[in-house]
């Protein structure tokens, strides 16, 4: 028993379905009386995970080196929010600058309320993966 199969994969229509498959919604979140546009991934992509799990293990590495806490829960809640949104988080170059900086950013969030409203938004299924 044969299958036959007119489409061949090409490098374009990969990259396009790839596209397709994990597109970005805009949400609007509420702080300070004022409403603010975040674009979340509805879809996680496999490669973004595993980037993720490896920054996440360099930055435990670094903070034992430099004899820095390390709150994990927290740190991956910052790459929750780095990788599958469009906030953007400035680099200074300096692992435990960015850090501290990444930390005092997160915390930001969760006490002006930001956080909850962008986390309500993930797909459940994907946040637990």
């Amino acid at each position: 028993m044969s299958i036959k199969n007119d489409k061949k994969l090409e490098q374009l229509s990969i990259l396009s379905m790839e596209q397709e498959a994990y597109k970005r919604k805009e949400i609007k979140v509420k702080a300070n009386g004022e409403e603010y546009s975040v674009c979340i991934d509805e879809k996680f992509k496999e490669t973004e995970i595993a980037t993720i799990l490896t920054e996440l293990v360099k930055r435990s590495e670094h903070a034992k080196k430099e004899s820095l806490s390390f709150d994990i829960t927290g740190h991956l809640l910052i790459l929750l929010i780095k990788h599958f949104t469009d906030i953007q988080f400035q680099e200074t170059g300096s692992i435990s600058k960015d850090m501290d900086i990444e930390v005092r950013t997160l915390n930001a969030l969760i006490n002006l309320g930001i956080f909850e409203q962008i986390v309500e938004q993930f797909d459940k299924a994907e946040v637990s993966r």
